[in-house]
C-alpha cells in the first residue's frame, strides 16, 4: 500500500459498565488514549490477512450485573388527554419541574432537581396519566482481543458467496446508524454518508465524536474494491448517521426514540441500533413500533451484560436481537442471553473503520459489531428482494440461520448463526457435529 495511505492509529478504551442502581446501557467506545502510537498500513480489502502491523487495542469486556440507570434529573411524562395547559403548568410547578422537550404521542420530558422526587410528585398529579424514567443507554461495543483477519469473520457468515448472489446494493438503499454519529470523511465511507441528525443537542450534526458509530458503519458499508481499508458487508448502500449517544457513548431514551423516528421519517430502510440497556420505556417502545410501521427493518445488539435479563431495544418484538459469537461460532461470555435473542453473528476480532479523534481502523469485540453484520445482511436481502416487507426480511434471516447451539431456538443462539448465503438462496451449510439437545 502506498505510504500516503498509512494512517496513524491510536488505541481505544471501551467504557466499562458502572454498577449503579439504574438502567445500565452496554459498553461504549470511550477515551482515545495512546497505546502504541505507531503508524500502520490499512489492510487490503476482501481477502487480507492483516495479522501483522500495529492495530488499536481495546480493553477486555467485563461481565457485570447492571441495573437500570435513569436520568438523575429528568422524567418522561404523559398527560391525561383532557388536562388543560393550566392544569399541567400548575402540577409541574407544584412538583418542582419544568418541561424541556415535547415528544410524540402526548409525552414530554420534564426536569427538576431530583428525578425520583419529581416522578413521585407527578405520579400523584391530577393531570398526569403516566410517568416513566428517562433511561440511559450506551453503545454496545467492546474491545480488541486477538489478531485475526477480517476474512475469518466474513467467511464465518458466508459473505463472499452472499455478495455474488445479491449483487451490489444501490445507493438508494439506506441504512441508518443510530449511534454516536459517523465520520463522513473516512476514506472507506466517503461519498456514502448522507446528511445526518443529532438528537443529543451537541451540535455535531451526524458527525462522530466517539468512534463507535463509525466502526459500526464500516462493517455495514465500508467500500469494497478501492484498494485500501476494509470490505463492508453491503458496500454501496448509503449510511444515514443519527447521533443519539454522546462523546462517551451514552444516551437517553428520549434521544434514542427521537433518532429512531427521525430515521424512519427520512428514508431509512434499515435501522441499526448497536446500543442497549436494561429496562424499557413506552417512549422507546413507541418509537420502535413507529419505525416498524413505516416498513423499516430494525436490528439491535443484545448487549454485553451477563445473565438472562431482557435488554432493550433488542427485546422489542419488532426488532432483530443479535448476540455475539467467536470465530468458532460459539457464543462468547460477554454476549447477553435471554429468550428474545433472534440470532447470533461474529463479535470477536471484527476489523473495521474508526473515526473518532482520528481516522483509521480497529479490531473490536462486542455485540455492537454482530448487529452491524446482521444489518448488512438485511441490506443484501433487500437488494435481492426489494418488494419484501420488514417482517419478511427478518424472517428470512432467522429461518436460514445455521444451527449453532442446542437444536431448535434457544436463549443463547436464538435461531442460530447468521448465514448470509443461505438467506440469499444458497444451500444451507451442514451442521458440523452434535450441538446438543
Amino acid at each position: 500500500m502506498a505510504a500516503g495511505r498509512i494512517s496513524t492509529v491510536r488505541a481505544l478504551l471501551f467504557a466499562l459498565l458502572l454498577p449503579v442502581a439504574s438502567l445500565q446501557p452496554v459498553h461504549a467506545l470511550a477515551a482515545v488514549v495512546p497505546e502504541r502510537p505507531a503508524a500502520f498500513a490499512a489492510a487490503p480489502q476482501v481477502a487480507a490477512d492483516a495479522g501483522t502491523g500495529d492495530f488499536a487495542r481495546l480493553a477486555a469486556p467485563k461481565a457485570e450485573r447492571p441495573t437500570p440507570e435513569p436520568s438523575p434529573n429528568a422524567v418522561l411524562v404523559r398527560w391525561l388527554p383532557g388536562a388543560s395547559a393550566g392544569a399541567r403548568a400548575r402540577d409541574l410547578k407544584a412538583a418542582g419541574g419544568r418541561v424541556t422537550a415535547q415528544l410524540p404521542n402526548g409525552w414530554t420530558v420534564a426536569t427538576g432537581k431530583a428525578a425520583a422526587a419529581l416522578r413521585d410528585r407527578l405520579a400523584r398529579a391530577s393531570s398526569v396519566a403516566r410517568v416513566e424514567p428517562d433511561l440511559r443507554r450506551r453503545a454496545a461495543g467492546e474491545d480488541v482481543l486477538y489478531a485475526k483477519a477480517q476474512r475469518s469473520v466474513l467467511e464465518a457468515v458466508r459473505w463472499p458467496e452472499a455478495r455474488n448472489l445479491a449483487g451490489t446494493p444501490a445507493a438508494g438503499l439506506v441504512v441508518a446508524v443510530v449511534d454516536t454519529g459517523v465520520a463522513a470523511n473516512h476514506p472507506d465511507l466517503a461519498g456514502r454518508v448522507l446528511p445526518g441528525y443529532d438528537a443529543t443537542g451537541a451540535g455535531t450534526g451526524g458527525a462522530d465524536d466517539n468512534g463507535h458509530g463509525t466502526a459500526v458503519a464500516g462493517i455495514v458499508a465500508g467500500k469494497t474494491g478501492n484498494d485500501e481499508g476494509i470490505s463492508g458487508v453491503a458496500s454501496g448502500v448509503s449510511i444515514l448517521p443519527v447521533k443519539v449517544l454522546d462523546a462517551d457513548g451514552y444516551g437517553y431514551d428520549s434521544d434514542v426514540a427521537e433518532g429512531v423516528r427521525w430515521a424512519a421519517d427520512h428514508g431509512a430502510d434499515i435501522i441499526n441500533m448497536s446500543l442497549s440497556g436494561l429496562g424499557s420505556t413506552t417512549v422507546l417502545a413507541d418509537a420502535v413500533a413507529y419505525a416498524h410501521s413505516r416498513g423499516v427493518v430494525l436490528v439491535a445488539a443484545v448487549g454485553n451484560f451477563i445473565g438472562g435479563a431482557l435488554t432493550y431495544p433488542a427485546s422489542y418484538p419488532d426488532v432483530l436481537s443479535v448476540g455475539a459469537t467467536d470465530g468458532s461460532g460459539d457464543v462468547v461470555d460477554f454476549s447477553q442471553w435471554n429468550e428474545e435473542v433472534d440470532l447470533v453473528a461474529p463479535g470477536v476480532d471484527v476489523f473495521t473503520t474508526y473515526g473518532g479523534s482520528s481516522l483509521g481502523y480497529v479490531r473490536a469485540d462486542g455485540t455492537s459489531f454482530s448487529a452491524a453484520l446482521v444489518s448488512g445482511a438485511a441490506a443484501l436481502v433487500r437488494t435481492q428482494q426489494p418488494t419484501w416487507s420488514a417482517d419478511q426480511v427478518a424472517a428470512r434471516l432467522t429461518a436460514t440461520a445455521r444451527e449453532a447451539g442446542p437444536y431448535g431456538r434457544d436463549r443463547y443462539y436464538g435461531s442460530g448463526l447468521l448465514d448470509m448465503a443461505a438467506a440469499l438462496g444458497a444451500a444451507a451449510r451442514p451442521v458440523s457435529g452434535p450441538r446438543g439437545t
